[in-house]
């Protein structure tokens, strides 16, 4: 498998998750599982996705996150160095607001 490949896995960090691979409708599941379990905060209550190493996301995958913003104080989610792909996808729906992103991704 090529370095640039990475499988799907969701890997609980102590203020959140990280999540790397393909983030769509085969994957998006295991993702909301995943968020539905054990809540993962900061001390502000936050939660953060570290989505560095996810090399693709659909609509399904974005949806997830939509709904984890929901169960959250408003913009309590932050995305955790978003690469290009993320960031585009969230432009492009007008969500770019609706998550605090830190340390963009250098593209």
């Amino acid at each position: 498998m090529p370095d640039s490949i990475k499988p799907f896995q969701v890997i609980a960090t102590g203020d959140g998750w990280k999540v790397t691979g393909d983030i769509d409708i085969s994957s998006s599941g295991a993702l909301s599982e995943a968020f539905s379990g054990d809540r993962r905060t900061t001390e502000d209550g936050r939660v953060v996705v570290d989505v560095e190493e996810v090399t693709f996301i659909d609509s399904s995958g974005l949806q997830v996150l939509i709904d984890l913003s929901s169960q959250v104080a408003p913009g309590g989610v932050t995305l955790r160095s978003a690469p290009r792909n993320v960031r585009r996808l969230l432009e492009l729906t007008g969500l770019s607001t609706t998550f605090r992103l830190e340390n963009p991704a250098a593209d």
